[in-house]
């Protein structure tokens, strides 16, 4: 069932400031992503990656508060940027949310570090759901 407008609401003015880093090596995957985050909370930083080691380098120059990470990409996976991003001291405590087409066992997604896991296609509301949803946690 969609959220009601209420609920929306409420998740969107929550995330408000957030800086998000959305890690996909498909250009218009990062595209979509970006335009429903920004479109939803215009107040949301976005910033994007197109590979693993990008990502890394990005997470420890930016320290988002979230990374949306595709878990196959060239170079080093989604799972182990997860495992470098929070081996990190300064970017342990990142929340990282893998987001994937293809199907793993959460556990070993969670195993990774992720502290969120989303299969696609994904909406732009159920990112948000599982961002503040780790917030939460």
């Amino acid at each position: 069932m969609p959220p009601s407008v209420e609920e929306r609401a409420r998740t969107y003015a929550g995330l408000k400031g957030f800086h998000v880093l959305i890690a996909d090596d498909m250009d218009a995957i990062r595209t979509l992503y970006r335009t429903g985050l920004s479109h939803a909370v215009p107040e949301m930083r976005v910033s994007m990656a197109s590979d693993g080691l990008e990502t890394v380098r990005l997470a420890q120059e930016l320290v988002p508060d979230v990374i949306l990470m595709d878990v196959t990409m060239p170079g080093i996976d989604g799972l182990e940027a997860t495992r470098r991003i929070k081996a990190d001291p300064r970017t342990g405590r990142v929340r990282v949310i893998a987001i994937t087409g293809t199907v793993y066992d959460s556990a070993t997604v969670l195993a990774a570090g992720c502290d969120g896991y989303l299969l696609k296609p994904v909406t732009p509301d159920e990112i948000l759901r599982e961002i503040a949803r780790t917030f939460r946690a």
